[in-house]
């Protein structure tokens, strides 16, 4: 026979789970929403975007690194600027696009306005968030499934301290779309988004 208690208990959990899947909303407008290719578009430029558009868009980098990957067969070029810097792979024989943004300077907005030294905190809560998951190999899953549109937090090896938190929207591998948020000492250190184009 279960116990009256148990049920209880069991109830509570249900209304909880239910609670934290309900949407919120931020000035007014109902927010979350899982990560898409909406969320790639920050500070005036989007990943896949070409070089001239970046450049028409930015200005000229600070500094300019080329490096050789033979995956490519050519260089993909480091664009640096204020607020961290770009990754752009080539197109074709003679253009390159976008295929990562690293922000890891404060007072740059990323995607849904999070700026590196936010608390771990706002990150969380601008995205889907089932609470009721648990913790599997140093990962709980926010919501969705692995080799699917979805958004998980990696913990450091106790299980206890959250190091990065993922969003993934796409095929896994080629033409997948990926948000990171680095995390130390639960504030946001280095936002990354990126395109996987091999």
């Amino acid at each position: 026979m279960i116990k009256k208690s148990s049920i209880i208990v069991f109830a509570i959990f249900l209304v909880c789970c239910v609670l934290q899947s309900t949407p919120k909303t931020i000035n007014g407008k109902t927010q979350i929403k899982e990560f898409s290719l909406e969320d790639t578009k920050v500070l005036g430029i989007g990943l896949d975007m070409k070089k001239a558009e970046l450049e028409k868009t930015l200005g000229k980098p600070k500094r300019i690194e080329s490096q050789y990957e033979g995956a490519f067969g050519v260089d993909v070029l480091h664009y640096f600027y204020d607020f961290g810097s770009l990754r752009l792979e080539p197109v074709d024989q003679k253009d390159y696009s976008v295929a990562e943004i690293i922000i890891d300077r404060p007072n740059f907005k990323g995607p849904r306005d999070i700026q590196v030294n936010d608390a771990l905190d706002t990150v969380i809560e601008r995205f889907p968030n089932n609470k009721c998951s648990s913790i599997e190999d140093n990962r709980r899953f926010l919501y969705g499934e692995e080799d699917d549109n979805c958004g998980f937090i990696l913990y450091d090896s106790s299980g206890k301290r959250v190091k990065t938190v993922f969003y993934k929207f796409g095929p896994d591998g080629f033409g997948g779309y990926t948000l990171r948020f680095e995390i130390q000492n639960n504030r946001v250190k280095r936002i990354g988004i990126f395109v996987m184009n091999v």
